[in-house]
């Protein structure tokens, strides 16, 4: 770990990172004003924050080929900053933020190669419409797209891993995600605050909902919940007022996380739709959702085919009415 520069630095100075350096500690350079140049070694794994903000002389870095961690303000009030083109900047690997205004309506193809959006990289961008990822990214950090307010589209690849914690909340045009089953962890709050938010379908890689994920969708009508997910945290849906339909594809009721806290914040759903929305379960599972804690809260559980998606005949005063379903389970018009 290269931890900081000790002493008066001499003027002019050209540093080469030892090739051993994995890690290198916040703030190491701040303020290093007589920094010119630096070579970055390829075993460097990690930068945390602010490593060269106040650098006013840094203009060149040479940057290793790929980097798992870069903090924020790593290149604040630093001349090799100032000489990046207004846009998307990219350090390495990683898609570190973006300098100047974003034209309006803009989409962003994200180019090849890079592995992670970073931490806050392009939160309250407001003109971006669209945002592209490419296969090969993996991570999302927090915070990446935080306040969005025009981002109406997002394509993800098949590749990603991880989103974090907040990282779209406040992106109130989005209306439909649908996120890669590659997917094994989500933080807390990712899509809250998505005002236009309609339908989620969640992956199939991950067993936690965590808490807070679509506080305050209230626009949110569908939820999709794979036979992957154990466990729901509290407050998930929390001012989520209008879902119509929840899909909860496990046999056995995903388990409501209880926190140690006030009772009143013990819940998932908001009573508005334990009363309105229809649960629909996995055929011969209605009793169990019935006498699990908190889904016995609902009162229309309605049991469909998991593994086709295929509904049940609806009822009709005159008995059964004339439905037709496609072979993909779809239903057509008689």
């Amino acid at each position: 770990i290269l931890y900081a520069y000790k002493g008066d630095m001499p003027e002019n100075l050209h540093i080469g990172v030892g090739d051993n350096i994995k890690v290198i500690s916040n703030s190491a350079f701040e303020n290093c004003t007589n920094l010119v140049s630096i070579c970055l070694p390829d075993s460097l794994k990690a930068m945390g924050h602010e490593v060269f903000a106040g650098c006013t002389s840094l203009s060149d870095i040479t940057f290793p080929n790929f980097v798992e961690e870069i903090g924020t303000g790593v290149f604040s009030d630093t001349e090799w900053w100032n000489k990046q083109p207004d846009g998307i900047v990219y350090v390495a690997n990683v898609l570190y933020g973006h300098k100047g205004e974003i034209p309006e309506n803009s989409n962003i193809v994200v180019k090849d190669g890079t592995t992670m959006i970073n931490v806050g990289a392009l939160s309250s961008c407001e003109n971006i419409c669209e945002f592209i990822m490419p296969e090969g990214v993996l991570e999302v950090k927090k915070y990446a797209f935080s306040n969005c307010k025009g981002l109406r589209r997002i394509i993800f690849p098949s590749t990603l891993k991880s989103i974090d914690s907040f990282a779209f909340e406040g992106c109130e045009n989005l209306i439909s995600v649908e996120l890669p089953d590659s997917i094994s962890f989500i933080g807390s709050h990712v899509f809250s605050n998505c005002g236009r938010l309609k339908k989620v379908k969640w992956p199939a890689g991950t067993q936690v909902l965590p808490s807070n994920i679509f506080a305050n969708c209230v626009a949110l009508e569908e939820v999709i919940l794979p036979n992957t997910v154990e466990e729901l945290e509290h407050l998930s849906f929390q001012g989520c007022f209008n879902i119509k339909s929840i899909y909860c594809h496990n046999i056995v009721p995903p388990n409501v996380v209880e926190p140690f806290m006030d009772p009143e914040y013990s819940y998932c759903f908001e009573n508005e739709v334990y009363e309105n929305a229809t649960l629909y379960v996995p055929n011969g599972r209605v009793e169990n959702y019935r006498n699990a804690w908190e889904w016995s809260s609902f009162k229309n559980i309605v049991e469909f085919d998991a593994a086709s998606g295929i509904l049940p005949l609806e009822k009709t005063g005159q008995g059964l009415s004339k439905l037709y379903y496609s072979l993909d389970g779809k239903r057509v018009m008689n």
